[in-house]
């Protein structure tokens, strides 16, 4: 019996040091007591913020602070862990040479029996790219000529460039949250029961075109001015309403 159960227990053994060992090849891994002190780091921490082992140990986590995020987004991220629930976010960290790098981050606590944390483990995953990937699609769309709406899968407006707060005469904040119907113009074919879900339709099987116009705010000179919708298919973020002034075709 007792070498079977030392058989099991080495067996145990090995399938978690595969596992620790497949974590730190993926993933940026540190593991901190209560206090924030850091207790132990793996190679792509070290790698990552420029740090050796040596430095990182009996730190905390200020030590690869940006200044990027205000003092309630640690309040929060604390104020999680700390009730022993699980943190997901995006933060920006800065490595020791000065470079400014994002990681996607998930803190999970370890609870003693009382359902106390007694240390925190962090798991993260470089996305420097994609962050600076999407500011440069940002940077592009604020530029573009024509109005461009994000719109989420029920129509609801999500986000607008200058362009379109231009032709439609809203600002962004007026518009965000609210549906895509409140631009729609007062034809019934436009108002008709089922208008935007028949695009939903034809947009989850491929990609649906149209030009109707546009009900702008009454303060703009834009006023039914949106000459083309184009709402790309599955697989395209984010989807879009493109317009451009009357007359003038669309090359969105």
């Amino acid at each position: 019996m007792l070498p079977l159960l030392a058989e099991e227990r080495e067996a145990g053994r090995r399938e978690l040091d595969n596992l620790r060992f497949a974590m730190d090849q993926h993933a940026i891994v540190s593991v901190t007591d209560t206090a924030g002190r850091i207790l132990s780091v793996n190679d792509k921490f070290c790698e990552i913020s420029g740090y050796s082992r040596e430095e990182l140990l009996g730190q905390d986590h200020r030590i690869v602070n940006s200044g990027h995020h205000p003092r309630s987004f640690f309040e929060n991220l604390w104020g999680t862990i700390a009730a022993g629930r699980v943190w997901h976010g995006e933060i920006r960290n800065r490595a020791k040479d000065g470079r400014l790098y994002w990681v996607e981050a998930t803190i999970v606590p370890f609870l003693d029996e009382r359902g106390a944390p007694v240390k925190y483990v962090a798991a993260r995953t470089d996305v420097t790219a994609l962050k600076e990937m999407q500011a440069r699609t940002r940077a592009l769309v604020e530029n573009l000529l024509e109005g461009l709406l994000v719109l989420r899968t029920d129509f609801v407006i999500e986000d607008l460039n200058p362009a379109a707060e231009r032709i439609f005469g809203y600002r962004r904040e007026e518009l965000a949250g609210r549906s895509v119907r409140v631009l729609l113009p007062d034809e019934p074919e436009y108002r008709a029961e089922g208008f935007l879900e028949r695009a939903a339709s034809a947009i989850s099987t491929g990609r649906w075109s149209g030009a109707p116009g546009a009900r702008a705010a009454s303060s703009s000179p834009w006023r039914r001015s949106c000459t083309r919708w184009r709402f790309p298919g599955d697989g395209w973020w984010p989807p879009t309403c493109a317009t451009s002034p009357s007359g003038t075709r669309s090359t969105a």
